[in-house]
């Protein structure tokens, strides 16, 4: 088991919460295991970033963008469909 310093621990930690790299792009060149960097995370990481959902980033918003789309192309498929409540039934 590897010994990190406390300063490579925040700076992998800010670099995640940036989000203008992957987490393979961080990771990778240190060979870090990801379990490391969210264990990391929750004890580095400022109040505001512990909840996903809440950060914005660029990897969020690619992740909401690819998700719209998706949506956006089922969306089209159903209105294609020639069927109604009727035939349901």
């Amino acid at each position: 088991m590897r010994k990190y310093s406390e300063e490579l621990k925040k700076q992998v930690v800010a670099e995640y919460i940036a989000g203008e790299k992957t987490t393979a792009e961080i990771l990778s060149p240190l060979s870090i295991p990801k379990s490391n960097l969210y264990r990391w995370k929750k004890k580095y990481a400022p109040e505001g970033c512990l909840n996903p959902e809440d950060e914005f980033n660029k990897r969020n918003f690619c992740l909401q963008k690819q998700k719209i789309q998706r949506l956006e192309a089922i969306n089209s498929i159903l209105k294609q469909v020639d069927c109604n409540e009727s035939m349901i039934l």
